[in-house]
C-alpha cells in the first residue's frame, strides 16, 4: 500500500517495479520448488508480503464438480487447504468466476453472497478482492486478497493485481494443479463402496497424446520424450 503523498506518476512507477519484483519471486519460487501444492503456497506468502495484506488465497476449479476447493492460502489457517470447497454460484470467490471479472467488496460478511466458514475467521476481514484466474481462455480458479483495514485494497489497486493473477494463472496451469485435484477425485471415487445394483459406466478411452501450454511468451527449442511407462 502507497500513501498518498506520491504522486499519480511516481505511484505507477513503484507498483510496476513492485509488480515485477513479485513476478521475479514467482520466477524463483518455480526454479526452485517441484511439488506443485508447496509452490503455490510460497506464491500466495510472497504476495501477501509484497502487497501487505492480510491473506492471499488461491481456489482451484474443478469443472467436473463445477466447484472451487483453496488449495493455497496464507492468512487463513492451513487446516482449511483442501476443505473449503464450493459451488460457483456459492460464496463472493464463486461470484468472481460467474461474472468472470474482479469482484471488490468492503465489508464482506454483510454482503448476501458471504459464505460463512466456521472457525476461518473471514468475518474479521473488511476488504475482499476476488480475481478469476483465466489462462488460455480457460478458467482454472481465484485469486483472493483480504484486508482488515477497510481501505486496505482500492479499486486503482485491481489493475496491478490482475496482472499478478496473470502470472499465477500460468502457475497454476504449469504446476499440474488442476491434474492432481482430478487424480484425487478419481482415487477417492475408486475407494468409495458400491452401492445398490446401479452399474458404473465405462470409462472413456483418452487420447494417446499429451498437451503442453507455454507459460511464457519466450522461446526454447529441445527434444519431447514420451514416457509411456510414467502415463
Amino acid at each position: 500500500k502507497l500513501p498518498n503523498t506520491f504522486s499519480e506518476p511516481d505511484r505507477i512507477k513503484i507498483m510496476q517495479a513492485q509488480q515485477i519484483s513479485i513476478l521475479e519471486d514467482i520466477f524463483q519460487t518455480l526454479k526452485e520448488s517441484n511439488d506443485p501444492e508447496t509452490t503455490l503456497e510460497q506464491i500466495v506468502a510472497k504476495v501477501a508480503m509484497r502487497l501487505e495484506i492480510d491473506v492471499c488465497s488461491v481456489y482451484v476449479y474443478d469443472p467436473m464438480e463445477n466447484r472451487l476447493v483453496l488449495k493455497a492460502t496464507h492468512g487463513l489457517s492451513t487446516s482449511f487447504v483442501d476443505y473449503i470447497e464450493m459451488d460457483i454460484s456459492e460464496g463472493l470467490t464463486g461470484m468472481a468466476v460467474e461474472q468472470m471479472q474482479p469482484v471488490l467488496v468492503v465489508h464482506p460478511s454483510t454482503h448476501p453472497r458471504f459464505k460463512f466458514y466456521a472457525g476461518s475467521g473471514e468475518e474479521r476481514y473488511t476488504t475482499f478482492l476476488g480475481l478469476p484466474l483465466i489462462y488460455h481462455q480457460k478458467v482454472l480458479g481465484v485469486l483472493v486478497a483480504q484486508t482488515v483495514e477497510e481501505n486496505g485494497i482500492k479499486q486503482e489497486d485491481i489493475p496491478d493485481i490482475s496482472n499478478i493473477a496473470s502470472q499465477i494463472s500460468a502457475t497454476v496451469s504449469y504446476t499440474g494443479l488442476l491434474e492432481d485435484l482430478a487424480r484425487r477425485r478419481n482415487h477417492l471415487r475408486k475407494s468409495l463402496p458400491v452401492v445398490g445394483t446401479r452399474q458404473s459406466l465405462p470409462q472413456r478411452s483418452q487420447p494417446d497424446y499429451l498437451r503442453g501450454d507455454p507459460v511464457s511468451d519466450q522461446v526454447a527449442q529441445g527434444y519431447a520424450h514420451y514416457l509411456t511407462e510414467n502415463i
